[in-house]
């Protein structure tokens, strides 16, 4: 085990009695077969939007493909490893939003393209993307200026086996550690939660909203678990204010 991913485990095991259990870690390209599955059972079949809009796997994997191919996100996305049997048991998949020159490197502009030619023609899928963009247009007014780049919460994932376990809150919370230390000069991030659950953890978590898209913007009635929205949350992560208060 990495020393970070140990320190990890050390710094969190309060928030859960099994995070002994498991180890958590940055994504590597040799996980994206297993990120698959785990998309596909730990999101696609419970996620809001795509059970209300209907939409079969078949007509998403392509854009979890893609997004699976992205280099900043393969390398910098967070998994839960089952330390018993190797098992990815859940993730945050993270996607880079910046406004500066630091990461142009791993600014794909033919990725934007490729979700336009996947969604064309397939009216549940726009409607999927119209209603998730509405909810983070304004972003960057809830940063500083002098905030370039940001982390963005783009799905997730827990295996249902292992939802009894609170793994999503003991990602969240490593995330606050391992992440400044991979990329120090990306200080927030942001998400769009369309489940009641995905909320209560970010708030937990210490995050904010700035935008509220209810479901009828693309005409649909509220979902199963009661909320009626898509919700964009934000946090300016704890090392932006250490780093003024060093300043």
């Amino acid at each position: 085990m990495s020393k970070i991913a140990f320190r990890c485990i050390l710094n969190v095991r309060s928030c859960s009695t099994v995070t002994s259990k498991f180890d958590i870690r940055f994504t590597t390209p040799a996980d994206r077969e297993q990120l698959g599955i785990l998309l596909k059972r730990g999101f696609h079949e419970g996620e809001n939007l795509i059970k209300m809009l209907d939409l079969t796997y078949e007509e998403t994997k392509p854009l979890y493909d893609k997004i699976l191919s992205n280099k900043f996100t393969i390398n910098n996305s967070l998994c839960a490893v089952n330390n018993y049997n190797g098992e990815i048991c859940a993730t945050i998949i993270f996607k880079l939003l910046t406004r500066g020159n630091n990461y142009k490197d791993y600014v794909d502009e033919n990725e934007e393209k490729y979700f336009k030619e996947v969604i064309r023609g397939n009216e549940k899928l726009k409607k999927c993307f119209d209603i998730q963009e509405k909810c983070c247009e304004d972003v960057w007014k809830v940063f500083p200026n002098d905030i370039k780049s940001i982390w963005k919460t783009f799905m997730l994932a827990v295996l249902p086996e292992y939802r009894n376990m609170k793994l999503a809150n003991l990602i969240m919370k490593s995330r606050e550690k391992l992440c400044p230390e991979r990329s120090p000069d990306l200080y927030g991030d942001i998400a769009d939660c369309t489940t009641l659950t995905s909320v209560k953890i970010q708030n937990n978590c210490g995050y904010k909203n700035y935008s509220k898209v209810p479901y009828s913007y693309i005409g649909l009635p509220p979902a199963p678990d009661g909320s009626d929205s898509v919700i964009g949350n934000y946090k300016i992560l704890p090392h932006y204010y250490e780093k003024r208060v060093t300043k």
